[in-house]
């Protein structure tokens, strides 16, 4: 969706106009240009105040737990363990931000199925604009959030409404952009990002190439010693998983055991040095064996991560998808 017409081109104008009066004040006036200066030490020590909310991409969310129009708690931790969650710090006091909202509940309408969650948080309350009116009036299925003094937004230090962050099930801030006015370029930028890693995350799936591997791998138990953790991507495309590297008589090992996101949401601590039984399959990926784990074992604790049939058991806590 867009603002109203020639909201663009007027902005454009308003920058080129702030341009040339800023050079006129630099060239008329050497103590702006001494301000400016100063300003720009101000930014580089305190950036948070200035930067753009892109800045927050790579970094791990806070929790939080706020409740809806209608009482019911959302909670973070809950819904990344299940899904991709999108989350607009958002404003009902503008067109521009009601019409970012209204771009926010189309993202859930068509991804919704696929294992997303958005969520609005109110950046403000507007008492020109209730949220609670807006939202029943344009029959919004995203849930708009209380962030009672906005301590969810200084937690993650948001400045201005109304931006989007997407979130992996990792915790990880994957996805983020300004969104200035219900820009349809960032709506359809999000809405790609979104899909790049709702498919790198069904790409793990039951019905999965990589899954559908198990079936034609030779059924092998192995006992060794833990040498190492590392993350891979075990086929283009995939989202991060977790392998082990295993020494035995035979030799060494490498072990795929699941999803990131799934192997470490397990009370199985993977610590260098122990020894543990493997079963599962032998498949080649890349040309090389690789174990495909069915389950580990470690004295008494056992850690499954596909049933007998090789279904991954990751595939059971996902809403959407394959």
């Amino acid at each position: 969706m867009k603002c109203p017409k020639g909201t663009a081109a007027v902005e454009r104008k308003l920058l080129v106009l702030n341009t040339l009066i800023l050079v006129l004040l630099l060239v008329a006036n050497p103590r702006f240009a001494s301000l400016v200066s100063e300003a720009a030490s101000l930014e580089a020590n305190a950036p948070d105040l200035f930067s753009p909310v892109q800045r927050l991409v790579g970094k791990a969310t806070p929790d939080f737990a706020l409740p809806d129009l209608k009482g019911r708690v959302w909670r973070l931790s809950d819904l990344r363990a299940r899904k991709l969650v999108a989350i607009q710090f958002a404003s009902t006091s503008c067109h521009c931000g009601q019409l970012a909202l209204l771009d926010l509940d189309m993202l859930q309408s068509s991804l919704g199925k696929r294992g997303l969650q958005a969520l609005a948080i109110g950046f403000e309350a507007s008492p020109l604009r209730p949220p609670v009116e807006f939202i029943r009036e344009m029959k919004l299925v995203v849930p708009f959030l209380n962030d009672q003094g906005m301590k969810t937004a200084a937690a993650y230090g948001i400045r201005w409404p109304p931006c989007v962050i997407v979130v992996d099930r990792m915790g990880i801030i994957r996805w983020a952009r300004d969104v200035f006015g219900g820009d349809g370029d960032v709506f359809r930028q999000t809405q790609a990002a979104v899909e790049r890693l709702i498919a790198a995350d069904e790409a793990w799936g039951q019905n999965s190439a990589y899954s559908r591997l198990y079936a034609s791998g030779k059924p092998t138990a192995i006992t060794g010693v833990i040498k190492g953790k590392q993350q891979v991507a075990p086929l283009a495309g995939m989202s991060p998983g977790v392998a082990l590297t295993l020494s035995a008589d035979s030799g060494a090992h490498r072990v795929h055991l699941g999803p990131a996101w799934y192997v470490e949401g397990q009370p199985f601590r993977i610590i260098p040095k122990d020894v543990v039984t493997v079963t599962g399959v032998t498949v080649r990926l890349g040309g090389k064996p690789v174990i495909l784990a069915r389950e580990i074992r470690r004295g008494k604790q056992v850690v499954t991560f596909r049933d007998a049939r090789g279904r991954p058991k990751w595939a059971e806590s996902r809403t959407g998808g394959s």
